[in-house]
């Protein structure tokens, strides 16, 4: 009787063993999924934001409404604003009556950054112009002290992110934290 217990219970524990090595393994592939969606989702916003940030510098140099915004499907609205906060244009072209964004946060921090700051990214919302939780706001270069900025379509970046990993949609929500945009490359 002694031996079939004592071999039930090391069948027992091998068992155990076994299954505690199949979780180790089945958690050692969750964490490098993880890592790899995370590195893969950085770099599809990193990319978005650049492109953001060339549709910028495009729309500083072309005129009201020009099709270099229009074709980007990452950006949802583009906003150019004067020293004042006065908007000259969107994407749909010029205001018929004046619109001032004097108050949006996101001009304010821009406007407050450190010299030679020239791009700055968080949220921006505005009941006329759109909301969108991820924005790039730049400075322009010239003599007018214009602010152009550029919504992100975070329905956009999330659909790339979900045919990547090839599973259903989740929403993107960007963190709070916001700070420029480290590769400048204008400055």
């Amino acid at each position: 009787i002694l031996g079939t217990m004592a071999t039930i219970l090391s069948v027992a524990a091998a068992a155990a063993i076994q299954m505690r090595r199949d979780h180790i393994i089945a958690l050692e592939q969750i964490e490098r999924d993880s890592r790899s969606f995370v590195a893969i989702s950085g770099g599809v916003i990193g990319t978005s934001l650049d492109r953001a940030r060339e549709t910028l510098l495009a729309a500083i140099a072309a005129t009201p409404g020009s099709k270099a915004i229009a074709a980007d499907p990452a950006i949802h609205n583009v906003i150019a604003v004067n020293e004042k906060g006065e908007v000259y244009w969107d994407k749909a072209g010029m205001p018929a009556e004046p619109q001032s964004l004097a108050g949006a946060e996101l001009l304010q921090r821009l406007q407050s950054a450190p010299e030679g700051t020239r791009f700055i990214s968080g949220s921006f919302s505005d009941t006329h112009y759109g909301s969108s939780a991820l924005a790039l706001a730049v400075k322009g270069n010239g003599t007018v002290d214009q602010t152009y900025v550029a919504m992100l379509d975070t329905a956009y970046l999330s659909r790339n992110l979900a045919s990547l990993q090839g599973t259903r949609a989740r929403a993107l929500s960007p963190s709070r934290r916001q700070e420029r945009i480290p590769h400048d490359r204008t400055r």
